[in-house]
């Protein structure tokens, strides 16, 4: 039988702080989000970051690694107003039908 120290908590804070953040879409986006609805490649992001044009919410580790960020919607207003979404003709996920 295993003991207690063989199970870390970082899993059960990860899942619960990942689903707290990723409760409300219509308030934030992720990163392939903004990829699949807005055209913004990864590295543009990236940019658009450190040039505080976009501004972001970042949950990691303890050990330093990033799992998951958060573009909140009311923070990003210029952002929004800049890229505009871009609508799909042929969707191709269920979601993708709803939106």
């Amino acid at each position: 039988m295993l003991s207690s120290r063989h199970f870390s908590q970082a899993p059960v804070r990860i899942t619960l702080s990942y689903y707290i953040v990723s409760k409300n879409d219509k308030t934030q986006l992720a990163d392939w989000k903004l990829t699949s609805d807005y055209g913004i490649h990864p590295s543009t992001r990236t940019k658009l970051i450190r040039q505080d044009v976009l501004k972001v919410r970042e949950l990691g580790c303890e050990s330093g690694s990033v799992y998951f960020r958060a573009y909140l919607v009311e923070e990003n207003k210029e952002f929004f107003e800049k890229y505009l979404k871009i609508y799909k003709e042929n969707p191709t996920t269920i979601q993708d039908i709803f939106l």
